[in-house]
């Protein structure tokens, strides 16, 4: 072997600093490529956390404010806060008992009973409106009572001796209710941000339901016939017959190309159920 041979038998300076900027090139473009994956990717559970944060509280708020009755059922309103009467579980009246009135309730889903707060009971009148009266006690009945007054209790039903009394007619349509207030105020899950909270009044416990929220969130209020939301509730709040859910969600974190939470829009329209026909 020449002494020619073995100088080519190695890597040159300039072989390997060509080698170098290659690779320093080519990683670069996979750095890169990396960090715009993990960017979208980011603000694609960004978007998504925005998203749940309305579409999940909308679907509860639907379930318990469309049973609302109109001509009572709004006892508070405004943009940030309302305070319903929602009902609960149906029946009739079967009687008198003692200081109470025996009913006679319908099958009503046991999720929806265990999470319930007794705050009172509504009867129909003859005019199709319900008289309210907030419940001093509710206890179980018997069913001797709505025998008497040839009421029925359905299978999976139960009677129940609610306070204060009233005297109404056998038959008459009843309703147990609970009062409840949901309002947008600061988070304690995330402070500095907004949450939408639930309160039962019966128990005074609030419990923060979703968060958080864009400030923009509010209540809007469908209006006597008026197919528009309007903002300020009426003053007779017997007037509303639909709630407007304007739902701005956040995502918890900011990503790394915003300045701001990612939002998610989503808009409600909640009517209620138990319209009287003659106020239409």
């Amino acid at each position: 072997m020449s002494v020619t041979d073995l100088r080519r038998a190695g890597v040159t300076v300039v072989e390997l600093l060509i080698a170098m900027v290659v690779a320093t090139i080519v990683g670069s473009s996979l750095l890169s490529l990396i960090i715009i994956q993990a960017n979208f990717t980011n603000e694609m559970n960004a978007m998504r956390d925005a998203r749940a944060v309305s579409k999940g509280v909308a679907n509860l708020l639907e379930s318990e404010i469309r049973m609302v009755e109109v001509s009572g059922g709004v006892v508070a309103a405004d943009s940030t806060s309302i305070t319903l009467r929602t009902p609960y579980s149906f029946g009739v009246a079967c009687g008198p008992t003692g200081g109470r009135t025996t009913v006679s309730l319908l099958p009503t889903d046991t999720a929806t009973l265990a999470n319930a707060s007794f705050s009172g009971w509504a009867f129909r009148g003859g005019d199709g409106d319900y008289t309210y009266l907030g419940g001093t006690s509710i206890v179980s009945g018997t069913a001797s009572t709505c025998a008497t007054a040839s009421v029925r209790t359905l299978a999976g039903g139960w009677i129940r001796d609610i306070g204060p009394a009233a005297a109404i007619a056998a038959g008459t349509v009843v309703f147990l209710y609970q009062t409840l207030r949901y309002d947008f105020r600061p988070s304690t899950a995330l402070p500095g941000r907004i949450g939408l909270w639930r309160t039962p009044l019966a128990t005074g416990v609030p419990e923060e339901i979703s968060a958080p929220f864009n400030p923009v969130s509010r209540f809007r209020f469908y209006v006597l016939n008026a197919d528009t939301a309007q903002s300020p509730p009426p003053a007779d709040l017997e007037d509303i017959w639909g709630i407007q859910l304007v739902l701005d969600g956040e995502s918890e974190v900011v990503t790394l190309r915003d300045s701001v939470p990612k939002t998610y829009n989503v808009t409600v329209a909640i009517f209620f159920k138990n319209r009287n026909q003659e106020e239409e």
